[in-house]
């Protein structure tokens, strides 16, 4: 039995682009609806607290935070096991940040 195929008019639950050829009985796994509004979310964020946070911290006030240091008698640390740390930290506070009361609107 052969499967239909219908031109993608986003009137049904295709994920393909309108004018792509899908097929009509598609139905989201429950694997890839945890991925699309959980985890990938999640990623995202952490991906943009770590860029920000880099930019911030060693772009634009890196010679503050060196001068600091050296005030205090310190060095900066800027070795890579830092940023394996910062980067950490950045990927757990987006796990943790959002309100877990806020409810997230979908569109179904």
């Amino acid at each position: 039995m052969a499967m239909q195929v219908k031109q993608n008019n986003h009137t049904g639950r295709c994920p393909a682009p309108p004018g792509v050829l899908c097929d009509p009985d598609f139905q989201e796994s429950n694997a890839m609806k945890h991925l699309r509004y959980t985890i990938l979310p999640v990623f995202v964020a952490g991906i943009w607290v770590n860029a920000s946070e880099f930019v911030r911290n060693e772009i634009i006030a890196k010679p503050y935070w060196v001068e600091h240091y050296t005030k205090m008698g310190l060095a900066f640390p800027s070795r890579p096991v830092n940023a394996v740390v910062w980067m950490a930290w950045g990927f757990s506070f987006a796990v943790l940040a959002p309100n877990s009361k806020s409810k997230i609107k979908r569109g179904r």
